[in-house]
């Protein structure tokens, strides 16, 4: 039905980041046609093409010659899955929208399932692998940002994020509405609501290739966790400073009580440590109120354009040249 929905909107919207996957395109493009025909409901498939080195670009015209529903981007420059993802998110006109890896880790045949964990009450659902084919190096850095996601997000502990996902139209309108330079889309996700569930679905090897998530990379997303639009470490690190400005104004008080009164056995040693803990203490404070700034003033600048489309194809086109 993804031909046949004309001018109206289509039901589902389906977002594919490409990036070093010229070889598995057509593959994964046969594979996910297949799924999304047995749904029954009219459909849109919009890969972007996160300037890929290879012949990612021209293979993705291809298929957008044949295929009516499909509608191709190619952004001017790499800004990494999560802005490619941003910019599909403000493309798709679908009630719902998917979004999954072109790695076919995400498996298309599990669309359906994904879809079905859209229950009347939830807004967001998760797929999560069964069983992760990573590597154990790359397991555990995705261990440590999910750690951070609900340690610093406040995400319950029976829901895990991913980039396989099923949003819903007010959801995805809300998140259009923001411009973050350098965004965790699922973070922001959970940001705008907390209708959110996971659904569980088998988990494939890459078919070709390496990840193109270094631990590099990894090590970044925990980076932009922490200091995202979450506030959590920058409150965490003032109530630490002021603990230890606390700490050691008492403690000078009672150095002072024990110098008037006598009890003083090795002049200097305390006075020593308690000037390194205010200094440290004080660090922390102004760190976290100066981080606190910072904050606000990104928050003023979210509107600046975060990526570039350089060219499209397929019926995308026109609302492309809107961005």
């Amino acid at each position: 039905m993804g031909l046949d929905y004309g001018n109206k909107a289509p039901e589902i919207s389906v977002i594919v980041p490409v990036y070093k996957s010229a070889e598995i395109l057509e593959a994964f493009h046969a594979r996910l046609c297949l799924a999304l025909a047995g749904l029954g409901q009219s459909y849109e498939v919009i890969y972007i093409d996160d300037a890929s080195p290879g012949d990612e670009w021209s293979v993705l015209d291809r298929i957008a010659e044949t295929n009516k529903f499909v509608r191709c981007i190619q952004l001017s420059k790499n800004v990494g899955q999560a802005l490619a993802t941003l910019c599909g998110f403000q493309l798709a006109q679908g009630s719902v929208v998917v979004t999954l890896d072109d790695d076919l880790q995400h498996p298309p045949e599990e669309i359906p399932t994904l879809l079905g964990g859209l229950a009347d009450d939830v807004d967001v659902v998760f797929g999560v692998p069964n069983i992760r084919q990573h590597s154990k190096l790359r397991n555990f850095a995705s261990a440590v940002v999910h750690r951070l996601n609900k340690l610093l997000l406040g995400v319950r502990k029976d829901v895990t994020l991913s980039s396989f996902r099923a949003v819903r139209r007010h959801v995805v309108d809300g998140l259009n509405e923001l411009s973050p330079v350098r965004p965790v889309v699922s973070n922001l996700l959970i940001e705008l609501t907390e209708r959110v569930s996971n659904v569980e679905y088998p988990h494939h090897p890459r078919h070709r290739g390496k990840s193109s998530y270094s631990l590099k990379k990894l090590i970044a997303m925990s980076a932009d966790v922490i200091v995202g639009p979450s506030t959590l470490a920058l409150r965490v690190l003032g109530v630490f400073g002021s603990l230890g400005l606390l700490v050691s104004l008492l403690g000078t008080a009672f150095s002072l009580f024990r110098y008037f009164s006598g009890g003083i056995g090795v002049p200097g040693w305390l006075s020593t440590i308690l000037l390194l803990l205010f200094l440290a203490a004080l660090n922390a404070l102004f760190a976290a109120l100066f981080g606190l700034f910072l904050v606000r003033i990104l928050e003023g600048v979210r509107k600046q354009r975060p990526f570039l489309i350089r060219q499209s194809a397929g019926s995308v086109g026109q609302r492309a040249a809107k961005l």
